[in-house]
Formats: structure tokens, sequence, C-alpha cells
């Protein structure tokens, strides 16, 4: 077996372990570790590394990663968005806001609704209530196949509104939205973990 196929097989692995908890993710980090030490020149198993760092809630390793990544090839879009969504865990949101803009600049104009969502984590994380809230409304309209009412809900729980966010993640389960096999993870979603309703959420999916 070839070094390439067998670090593909440990990437592959990696991303299986989004249904595991946050301590058992440090372990999945060490398999991605491998997959990037097998075939270092993969920028995109590189990228994969530093999202589950930042799912680990180890941002600094995180950070740390998207950014080499990042002084390798700036066009990567999957770690200019690591880092937003590092930058805005650990609080630094008008920096978050600058490479929003350049991914922006980057794919002509157009964000994807997590990268919009992200938009808003970060106004509100600078007290734009209003924006925010706009962002997570707009969010609610759309009708895309990458599960916007996942990154909606995220929106309002930074906000405070706990109750919308609920209702538009039990929505987004009973329609089988491919991003609530993050639930358990999201680091956006910290402020539910302790609802009941969430729990539930988490029983209804499996995990």
């Amino acid at each position: 077996m070839s070094y390439a196929h067998h670090g593909k097989r440990l990437y592959l692995k990696g991303f299986q372990g989004f249904g595991v908890g946050v301590r058992q993710l440090v372990v999945v980090a060490g398999q991605m570790q491998q997959a990037v030490a097998l075939d270092p020149t993969s920028l995109q198993a590189q990228a994969a590394l530093g999202m589950i760092w930042h799912y680990a809630r180890s941002n600094d390793q995180a950070e740390r990663i998207f950014r080499d990544v990042l002084a390798v090839d700036p066009a990567l879009g999957s770690a200019r968005f690591g880092l937003v969504r590092t930058l805005i865990d650990v609080g630094r949101h008008e920096e978050a806001l600058t490479h929003l803009a350049e991914i922006r600049r980057r794919s002509g104009g157009t964000l994807s609704p997590a990268q919009e969502a992200a938009v808003g984590l970060a106004n509100a994380g600078l007290n734009r209530r209003g924006a925010a809230q706009a962002i997570a409304e707009q969010l609610v309209l759309r009708e895309q196949r990458e599960g916007p009412s996942v990154d909606a809900a995220s929106i309002f729980v930074a906000i405070g509104e706990k109750a919308r966010a609920l209702d538009l993640l039990e929505q987004a389960v009973a329609e089988r939205q491919p991003k609530c096999l993050f639930l358990r993870l999201d680091p956006r979603l910290d402020a539910l973990r302790t609802e009941a309703r969430f729990s539930a959420l988490l029983d209804r999916l499996g995990f």
C-alpha cells in the first residue's frame, strides 16, 4: 500500500471522528496528524487537521496550522475559513471580518451559508446585534442543501435567542440536514450544551 493511499485512509478515518466527543477528538486529531505526516504536501489534509483541532477546542494549535497553510497557498479557502472560525472562537472578531472580506473577494463576491453565518457571529461578538440578526433571518429564508438552518441557529445562540436556535435545530434534524452530524462538537453551539432540548436532539441523532 502506498503512503498516499494509507494517508487517505487515515484522512477519511479522521472525519468519521466527528461523531465522537471532544475528548476523543484529540485521538482523531492524532490520526489526522499521521495522514499529514505521510503526505505533507497535501494542504487540504493540513487544513482538515486544523479544523479538527478547532473542534477539539485547541484553537492555538488550529490557528498555527491554518496560518502555515495560508503561507504556502493564500487562496486555499478551507484554511482561511478555518482560521475565521478559530478567530471568532477566541474573540478576535475584527480580524475574522478581514479574512471574510478576503474570502468574499476571492469568490467573486459570494459567501456560503456557513461563511455568511461567520459574518453574523463576528457582528454579534462586536455587539452589532441588529446586523447579526438580519443575517440570521436571511439564512433562515435560504433553501440550500448545505443546511442553512444550522448556521442561522449559531447566530441566534450568539445573540442569546436560545429558543429560536433550538427551533431551527429541531427543524434541521427533522429534515435530516447533513450539518446536523456536527451538532455534538460544533463550538458555535456550546451555549446550548446544558439545554434539555439540545440533549434530546443529540439522542434523536443517535449520539
